[in-house]
């Protein structure tokens, strides 16, 4: 009966604290959506790899063939050196990408201009926005045989490379890429944090935020 009574009472106090705050608890109806339809949902597509996929038929495959085509793709003969690059690529990836920024922030929490210091930050911070698609055609434009590398090249030492068709420059493009895309976002995403406690200790926030950033010590 007791545990009844103290069951009774937290449902009443999770309604309670859902109808005082129910405009921070709206603000949670987007995101929830987003990830359910974009990310959930799409996961039961994941059945055509046991299933064989008829053109002009359903989307889930028209017969259950169960593991063939994972068994078809680990015996190929390519299979071991995809697995070799995409394990070479993420750790070279995760060795630069993810230092770096830290590195930037450091490094920009050191300056005193706060002027040439929001300047850097916005410009480091302005490649995220930029699609991949867009990066990969300015890249190629960069390390074209035309392109403003080799004019620089050409002028300085009178040769060429082909970047493009060289395999042995793919690794360094990919990853130097990456840290130019990435480098800013450690940066700004600390810059908000820390206005976003201070916003809460000087009152503009309320006690929920209050709460969230008592940790922080700045």
């Amino acid at each position: 009966m007791h545990n009844r009574r103290v069951e009774v009472r937290h449902h009443r106090s999770v309604w309670v604290d859902v109808k005082r705050d129910w405009r921070l608890y709206a603000l949670l109806v987007l995101p929830i959506a987003y990830f359910v339809i974009f990310k959930y949902l799409p996961m039961a597509g994941n059945i055509i790899a046991f299933r064989r996929f008829v053109p002009g038929g359903s989307m889930f495959g028209e017969q259950w063939v169960g593991l063939r085509y994972i068994r078809m793709f680990i015996e190929d003969p390519t299979f071991w050196q995809v697995f070799r690059n995409t394990v070479v690529l993420g750790g070279l990836s995760l060795l630069f990408t993810f230092p770096i920024p830290i590195a930037l922030a450091l490094l920009l929490n050191e300056l005193r201009g706060q002027r040439f210091k929001k300047f850097v930050q916005t410009v480091s911070y302005l490649p995220h926005f930029i699609s991949v698609v867009i990066v990969a055609g300015m890249i190629l434009q960069l390390v074209s045989l035309h392109g403003t590398i080799n004019q620089v090249l050409k002028a300085t030492t009178g040769s060429t490379v082909n970047f493009i068709q060289d395999a042995d420059w793919f690794r360094a493009i990919y990853v130097s890429s990456d840290v130019w895309q990435t480098a800013g976002t450690f940066r700004r995403t600390t810059w908000c944090w820390r206005r976003c406690c201070t916003w809460s200790r000087t009152g503009w926030g309320t006690g929920w935020n209050r709460s969230f950033c008592r940790a922080e010590r700045w």
